[in-house]
C-alpha cells in the first residue's frame, strides 16, 4: 500500500499533523505522476484538485561562531544533497515567526556553499538554508533554524 499523507503549512516555520488521504495505488479517486525521485503530481476528482509532490533534499547549515559582538560577522556554511552546482542557494532570518530572504548564493560543486553574516542588532538571530529547483515543482529543502547570538 502507498497512502498519501498531506503536510501543510503557512509560514515555513510549523508543519500541520499527516492527514492520510487514503491508498495512493488502489483508490480510484487519484491519479499519480511520480518521477524517479518521488516528486511529480497527484490528481483527485469529485472535485477536481491537484497536489503537487516534492520529492526531499537534504540541507546542513551551521555556524562557525554561535555569539559574536555587533559589527563582527561569522560564517554560515552547508551541504544539499543531493548535488547540483550552480543551483540556488537562499540564507534566511526567522522574524516574527515568518522566513524572510536576506542573502543567495550558489552550491560548488561537491554541493557546499557559504554565507557571510554580519551581526547587524544585538539579539538572538534563527537563520537557515533553503535549496530548490524550480520551486514548488521538483526538489524543495531547509535545513534545521541555527541560532545567532549577537552581543555588545
Amino acid at each position: 500500500m502507498y497512502h498519501l499523507f498531506e503536510y501543510s503549512t503557512t509560514s515555513g516555520t510549523r508543519w500541520s499533523k499527516p492527514v492520510d488521504l487514503g491508498n495512493a495505488i488502489s483508490n480510484n479517486m487519484f491519479s499519480v505522476a511520480l518521477d524517479a525521485q518521488g516528486s511529480g503530481l497527484v490528481l483527485g476528482n469529485n472535485p477536481g484538485w491537484g497536489y503537487q509532490v516534492l520529492a526531499a533534499q537534504k540541507v546542513t547549515f551551521a555556524l562557525k561562531s554561535s555569539s559574536i559582538r555587533v559589527g563582527q560577522s561569522t560564517t554560515g556554511s552547508g551541504k544539499a544533497s543531493p548535488i547540483s552546482a550552480g543551483r540556488k542557494v537562499e540564507l534566511q532570518v526567522e522574524r516574527s515567526g515568518r522566513w524572510h530572504d536576506v542573502a543567495s548564493t550558489t552550491e560548488k560543486s561537491g554541493g557546499a556553499f557559504r554565507f557571510t553574516i554580519k551581526g547587524s542588532s544585538v539579539g538572538s538571530h534563527t537563520y537557515r538554508a533553503v535549496v530548490s529547483d524550480r520551486p514548488g515543482y521538483l526538489l524543495f529543502g531547509y535545513s534545521p533554524g541555527r541560532t545567532l547570538r549577537v552581543r555588545r
